[in-house]
């Protein structure tokens, strides 16, 4: 589920110096952008190991990303504040897509330890072991987990129906909720600040587009996106919905909430971003929205600024 790029950059001078760059995977790197689309700084390093998504932790101390390193793909901890980035998963599998827990104390992910992706989760102190949360014949992702603790958004690969958003309870039986499961795909969901709304994007229109319905569901939904649109998040108060536009624009959706009614303004531009896209990236959302407004980016970079150059002194070609 990762990919590798490979490129090689070089000059060749009559006098024998070969001056050479090789390029491997993109570099990525997390930023800090205002609403005006300002770099205020970033978490972390630029990094060439296959970095993913970003969920900020609910103290904002933290950021929980998946990352390939030695071929094996682990969950890691960035330290926001004091800089370093920590190993929290160390096995085999393919550990990927966290979430977490709205206490912080614990983080949901996705493995295939047992041959299919299935819900786990560790404590994120690193205490313990991962435990199962769901297993089952088909693949499901991590999406979000609910203010109050109790439930955990996840989407599980249809046999039928492509990509379905489902609900797990976290408290008492744990039996799977179907939140939205047609014949399209439905993916990428996020629990509202207050837990009583989804927003999901689906490609009921033949594109993605965004969506918002009540939860647990009433079968009312509104289309919240209305040119495209991606990666649905809230702001802190519910009142605002942000998402990805298809040229990879942030936009913004002031909305107001008036008991069973939901109403959307039209979708505003905030700035252009060079969000990380394909593959795993299309499956979890690449950015996270900071209590205080900031936005955290999981930002290609360009690998010029990490890549040394190397350069070779009387070179000579073979006859």
């Amino acid at each position: 589920m990762t990919s590798l790029s490979v490129r090689l950059d070089f000059a060749v001078s009559s006098a024998g110096r070969v001056a050479y760059r090789a390029g491997g995977q993109e570099a990525r790197q997390l930023q800090w952008f205002d609403r005006n689309g300002k770099l205020l700084g970033a978490a972390g390093e630029p990094d060439v190991n296959n970095l993913v998504c970003a969920e900020l932790s609910p103290n904002s101390r933290q950021v929980a990303v998946q990352r390939t390193v030695q071929n094996n793909t682990d969950i890691w901890l960035i330290d926001i504040l004091r800089g370093g980035t920590t190993r929290l998963i160390v096995d085999a599998a393919v550990d990927q897509f966290p979430m977490w827990s709205p206490d912080g104390s614990q983080i949901a992910f996705t493995s295939n330890r047992q041959g299919v992706y299935d819900l786990y989760l560790k404590q994120s102190s690193g205490a313990e072991a991962e435990e199962p949360l769901l297993q089952s014949a088909t693949a499901k992702i991590v999406e979000d987990w609910s203010a109050d603790g109790r439930f955990l958004l996840y989407q599980e690969a249809g046999l039928k129906t492509g990509w379905d958003l489902w609900a797990l309870p976290m408290v008492g039986e744990r039996k799977p909720m179907a939140i939205v499961n047609s014949a399209f795909e439905e993916r990428n969901g996020q629990f509202s600040p207050d837990g009583h709304w989804v927003a999901y994007q689906s490609n009921v229109t033949g594109r993605f587009e965004f969506y918002v319905q009540a939860f647990p569901s009433t079968g009312a939904k509104w289309q919240v996106s209305t040119a495209g649109g991606t990666f649905p998040r809230w702001r802190a108060d519910g009142g605002e919905l942000f998402f990805i536009a298809p040229d990879a624009k942030l936009m913004s959706v002031p909305v107001g909430i008036s008991g069973s009614t939901f109403k959307a303004e039209s979708p505003i531009a905030l700035f252009q971003t060079r969000i990380v896209t394909g593959g795993p990236a299309t499956l979890q959302t690449q950015y996270a929205v900071s209590r205080d407004g900031r936005f955290l980016i999981n930002t290609q970079v360009d690998e010029s600024t990490t890549t040394p150059i190397t350069l070779i002194l009387n070179w000579k070609p073979k006859p």
